[in-house]
């Protein structure tokens, strides 16, 4: 599923009335706590937030960065389903070699 702002709209003020519905969930029922900005050993950076009504009724930590960064720091991931399921050897291994699939091609990725 695609999230956030629409490749064709400008950030105007009409624009952001045609946000995406993921980006007006995460405005309206999410409030940042505190961010860690992007670090180069870290090599990603991360939003601790708080889900105010969703399943979710603790803080979150949200990261993005270097796939092959976050995927080392991962326990978990969540399937397409909804489901969670631990990572395992071989879990991170197919990650790895999908990222380098993506990569490959003129796609930049982020985890």
């Amino acid at each position: 599923e695609k999230v956030g702002i629409p490749e064709d709209v400008k950030m105007s003020d009409s624009g952001r009335k045609t946000l995406l519905p993921a980006s007006n969930y995460f405005g309206k029922s999410v409030t940042r706590v505190a961010t860690l900005e992007f670090e180069r050993t870290r090599k990603s950076m991360s939003v601790l937030a708080k889900f105010e009504d969703s399943e979710f009724s603790h803080n979150v930590l949200l990261v993005k960065g270097a796939p092959e960064m976050v995927i080392k720091r991962c326990n978990r991931m969540m399937l397409n389903d909804g489901t969670e399921v631990r990572l395992n050897k071989g879990d991170r291994e197919r990650l790895v070699k999908l990222n380098n699939k993506m990569a490959a091609t003129p796609l930049r990725v982020l985890a």
